[in-house]
């Protein structure tokens, strides 16, 4: 049964309230709840929820060695492909946004390795003005002659030839596979085109495989992890960007530090400290609240308040459903296998889905032990309070 209509028949006996309180709250920070956001201008004078997990250029400034980033990859981009490497959540495609925004010139980007195909239509849309598009496919080009720019051969000659300036970023760049990589070596080696990828350092590895690539690699940019001073001034140039006041210590900043400095961990435990001060109403912001907020023993609300509605629809169906395929999945929650593997595979790096085996040549996934006996007190209090005895 859907969420929505689930949500209607619920009738909450007093002894769920705090499970159905946190199901309905879980996502209020995300959505802007006019409670939460209510709750935290009186409380803290937030004029909005300064923690959402998107880049912001001021944020990028503060990061280790930001400065010295930034001229790594602009001296890298003259010289060759730069390869920007970090663990989950260290800023690669924040990085990548706030160059694709800060950048005075034509770029193409692609969350994940493009195919030829949309390489080829993206980096075309760019480069050819649609005016100067329209003309091609009459056959009379300003010049009086077709380009012919059929494919990327073609393309990268005209590219050439007109020297037209571009900036090409890929992501999740360790998906990369040689036939791509070939061309995009192909590409750099104009002089007006500039190449910067990014992955997990999982992709130094898989590029000894791809000659034609690596040794255009001028520049290696590894994301570290925030310090101490860098979480402070994060957090507290967060909360100016809202004119709010600002309820960390040094004391409290310690031991976010301490559960995990990388930018997007950081701002998700943030996030979730105060989805718990909502949620249970308690305006100071102590170490030991944050603790309590991140606390290893698993609740239904701390596993659930970051996710989408659509991953939500997925633990569920596969909690239901345990050793379900990709296929089997995508069937179910009407989404394409591509986007629910994407899912799963955030999943698994969140450690809430696991693989449980195979079922031929698919892959079957299960939820991790630790969070099914909570789905399973979920589930039983949802079902008491639909069928009351």
């Amino acid at each position: 049964m859907e969420y929505k209509n689930f949500k209607k028949k619920l009738k909450v006996k007093p002894e769920d309230l705090s499970v159905h309180r946190a199901i309905e709250r879980s996502k209020d920070i995300r959505m802007g709840d006019k409670g939460i956001i209510t709750w935290l201008r009186e409380n803290y004078n937030f004029q909005a929820n300064p923690f959402r997990i998107k880049p912001v250029l001021p944020d990028a400034a503060l990061y280790v060695d930001a400065k010295e980033r930034f001229t790594q990859i602009g001296r890298g981009m003259s010289n060759g492909i730069v390869v920007i490497i970090g663990s989950i959540g260290s800023g690669k495609s924040a990085t990548l946004e706030l160059l694709e925004k800060e950048l005075s010139r034509p770029v193409v980007s692609f969350g994940r390795p493009p195919t030829l195909d949309e390489l080829y239509i993206s980096v075309r849309n760019i480069v050819i003005p649609r005016k100067e598009e329209q003309k091609k496919f009459l056959g009379i080009f300003s010049s009086g002659k077709n380009h012919g720019i059929e494919n990327l051969f073609e393309l990268r000659n005209f590219i050439m030839r007109e020297k037209k300036d571009l900036m090409i970023l890929i992501d999740n760049a360790h998906r990369m596979e040689q036939e791509l990589t070939e061309e995009l070596a192909l590409f750099y080696d104009i002089p007006t085109v500039h190449i910067v990828v990014a992955g997990t350092p999982g992709i130094l590895t898989k590029l000894e495989k791809y000659p034609s690539f690596r040794d255009r690699v001028s520049e290696i940019v590894k994301l570290e992890e925030l310090g101490f001073e860098e979480i402070k001034k994060l957090v507290s140039s967060r909360i100016s960007s809202v004119q709010g006041e600002n309820p960390f210590s040094d004391e409290v900043i310690k031991v976010l530090h301490s559960m995990g400095s990388a930018p997007r961990h950081l701002i998700t435990n943030v996030y979730k400290v105060l989805n718990f001060a909502y949620v249970n109403d308690r305006r100071e912001i102590t170490p030991g609240l944050v603790k309590e907020a991140i606390s290893e023993k698993v609740k239904f609300e701390s596993f659930t308040d970051n996710l989408s509605q659509k991953k939500r629809e997925m633990v569920l169906t596969i909690y239901g459903e345990p050793n379900i395929t990709a296929t089997e999945l995508s069937k179910k929650i009407n989404s394409t296998k591509h986007s629910i593997l994407n899912m799963i595979n955030e999943l698994m790096n969140e450690k809430i889905v696991e693989e449980s085996g195979k079922r031929g040549r698919a892959r079957t996934f299960k939820i991790v032990d630790k969070y099914i006996r909570v789905l399973s007190e979920v589930v039983v209090r949802s079902f008491q309070s639909l069928h009351p005895h």
